[in-house]
């Protein structure tokens, strides 16, 4: 379920133990928040188990600042239906896994020589990738 936010009145509420609503805004700015309030509970549950915080580094994105990071032009992200995250000291691969035993249908492994991140997404069917940049 898709719910929408507002930055300014919203956004230093809690969605759940650990996560404010402003931590996945979009970084443009924009006042508007739409958050897959499944998937944020998807995501309290991998905190409560690894018992390290989650860096949420994207959720909604506005047309214009998914086409300013090059995301794809049907993103989840635009629907509020996708977070970008990951653990420091955890591997993205182990937390695909996780997330997979879950039930999350949408999961991406972004992997580069100096940074791994995790994509999650309500998408309906099974989807899974991985993007490798100057992997060791």
């Amino acid at each position: 379920m898709v719910v929408n936010y507002s930055l300014k009145k919203d956004g230093d509420k809690k969605l759940t133990e650990n996560f404010l609503i402003r931590e996945f805004r979009c970084r443009d700015g924009a006042d508007e928040i739409f958050i897959d309030k499944k998937l944020v509970d998807v995501l309290q549950k991998y905190r409560s188990f690894i018992g390290k915080p989650v860096v949420v580094t994207s959720g909604y994105r506005t047309e214009s600042h998914n086409k300013a990071v090059g995301g794809a032009k049907g993103s989840y992200h635009l629907l509020g239906r996708a977070i970008d995250f990951y653990v420091k000291g955890v591997n993205a691969r182990d937390i695909a896994k996780w997330m997979f035993s879950m039930g999350v249908n949408g999961i991406g492994l972004y992997i580069n020589r100096d940074q791994e991140f995790v994509h999650i997404d309500s998408r309906s069917g099974k989807y899974h990738w991985i993007q490798c940049r100057n992997c060791p």
